[in-house]
Order: structure tokens, then sequence, then C-alpha cells
């Protein structure tokens, strides 16, 4: 009798020992997953300073590239305009060169010659070929706008090619606003977005830590936690990471 009395009081003693390195190591544990916790929050944090960052030194980029690029095709246009007008330049020059020639030979001629010689240069006229160079100049500034989805990742950083391939088909030029600055701006508005794509690896991450903070944080709580038998005592202990 005094045997089994002693028996029970040392599977007691076991289990009362067992229950508090059981406790000993849940706290340690919530403890670990918190600073975990506070650990992945604050590389959230400075993941979403980074991806703004990144926008606005892509935007200020872009924005002196773009301011470059109109440079360029405000030169263009106007050398197109002035070659265009040299050519009608020559061309009435070498008409009037014809048309002496023929008057020359064919006096008897020299009326009807002269009146093709004057439709010829009214056809010539250069206030046709300036609409014309404006409206190549907004076919131009069209096309520039509506850069295809190589062209835009082309100009982003490595960092922001994949955020614009996830939204790439809601992002639209518009009337002074290329797809890469629309996109930019975009992005700049919405950092969080910018995060949790390029760094979703963090954000799931932290959801796994605070879901596990807080199944653990149940546990602890349970009625029978700490009141089971060694076994169960010791089986709780084995599952509990560290």
């Amino acid at each position: 009798m005094k045997r089994a009395s002693e028996a029970a009081e040392e599977r007691k003693k076991l289990e009362r020992e067992l229950a508090a390195e059981l406790r000993k190591k849940d706290r340690a544990r919530l403890r670990a997953l918190r600073e975990d916790i506070v650990r992945a929050r604050e590389a959230r944090k400075a993941s979403i300073a980074s991806a703004r960052q990144s926008c606005a030194a892509a935007r200020a980029d872009l924005n002196e590239r773009a301011k470059l690029a109109r440079e360029a095709l405000r030169e263009a246009i106007k050398l197109e305009r002035a070659e265009t007008r040299g050519s009608c330049a020559v061309g009435r020059q070498s008409a009037r060169e014809k048309g002496t020639q023929q008057v020359t030979a064919k006096r008897g001629e020299l009326a009807r010659e002269r009146d093709a010689l004057r439709t010829q240069r009214l056809y010539e006229k250069p206030a046709s070929v300036k609409g014309s160079s404006r409206s190549t100049g907004g076919r131009r500034a069209a096309e520039l706008r509506a850069e295809s989805d190589d062209e835009v990742r082309a100009n982003l950083p490595p960092e922001l090619v994949a955020v614009f391939d996830s939204v790439r088909r809601s992002i639209a030029p518009t009337a002074k606003r290329t797809r890469t600055e629309t996109f930019l701006e975009w992005a700049a508005e919405h950092p969080e977005r910018v995060y949790e794509i390029t760094d979703r690896k963090i954000a799931d991450d932290l959801r796994r830590l605070e879901r596990e903070e807080r199944e653990h944080y149940k546990r602890m709580q349970g009625a029978r936690r700490y009141r089971g038998k060694a076994h169960e005592l010791e089986q709780a202990l084995a599952d509990v990471p560290f």
C-alpha cells in the first residue's frame, strides 16, 4: 500500500515537473514568436519604404528621360519641316529651270507651260507641309505614349518588373503620360500593393508567424494543457519547437 502511495506521489511529482517544464517552454516559444513578429513587421515597413523610394527614383529618372525625349522629338520635327521646305524649294527651282528651257525651245507653248508651272506651284505650297508636320508630330507623340509591355519593362528597375506584370492589363497611357509614367504614378500611390507583390515571402512569413502565435497562445490557455498524464506532457513537450 505504501509502495502504491509512493509510486503515485512520484508520478504526480514527475507530472508537476513536466508541467513546469512545458509551461517554461511554452512561454519561451511565445516570446520567440512575438519577437519574430516584431522583426517581420519592421522588415515589412522597411520593404514598403524601399518600394516607395524605388518608385520615386524611377519616376525621377523617367521624367528626365522623357524631357530629353521630348526635346529630341521637337528637334526631329523641326528638322523634318526644314527638310520638307527645302524639298519644296528645290522642286520650285527645278520647275522654273525646266519651264525656262521649254519656253526657249518652244515659244509657241509659253502660255501652256506657264499655266502648268502655276498649277505645280500651287500644288507644292508649304502651307500643306506645315499641317502634315503637325500631324506627323502628333502621331509620333501618341506612339511614344502607347508603349508595349516590353518597352515599359525596359524602362523600369528590376524590382518593379514583377509588379508591372501583375497589373499591366490595367495600365494605359493618357493624353499626357506614357504607360511607364502611368504605372510609376500608380506604384508611388500604392506602396503597400507594390510591397505585397515584390515581397510576398515576407508577407507570407508574417502571416504564418501571427497564426502560429495565436494558435500557441490558445493552446497555453487550454484547461488540460498542464494537467495531463506524464506521457501526455512528454508528448506536448516534444511538440513545442526549439
